[in-house]
């Protein structure tokens, strides 16, 4: 975590964002993400379906942070991801941030059906 943490102060010197993905399998994915939203400080905005500690929005909710700014962001892509979303949430970063997507196991992420997929499609799967 410390090497982490260093990390992230070269990125706000050098005025960079960078992605983190946290692949596995639910649980595994939210202790991490929470224990790095705790580490990390900053704004921490969790972007998902389920609430978590505030700050936090559902996806669809994103446009009414357009023209604000975070520090850090957690996107939890583990039931869905709402590319539009992503898209919207990376462009609030800060330099020095970390945008931290949550994903199922890359194995299974293909095979999974994704819930965001069923609000645009014309087929059930």
């Amino acid at each position: 975590m410390d090497t982490l943490l260093d990390l992230t102060a070269q990125m706000a010197r050098e005025g960079i964002r960078r992605l983190l993905v946290l692949s596995g399998d639910e649980a595994w994915t939210l202790r991490q993400a929470q224990a790095l939203r705790e580490r990390l400080g900053g704004d921490g905005l969790w972007v998902g379906p389920d609430a978590v500690s505030a700050p936090c929005v559902a996806p669809g909710a994103l446009k009414t942070l357009l023209g604000r700014e975070v520090m850090h962001a957690f996107f939890d892509a583990r039931r869905g991801c709402d590319v539009a979303a992503l898209a919207a949430l990376s462009g609030t970063l800060r330099a020095g941030s970390w945008l931290v997507l949550l994903t199922p196991p890359f194995a299974d992420w293909l095979t999974r059906a994704d819930e965001d997929s069923l609000r645009w499609s014309d087929t059930p799967d």
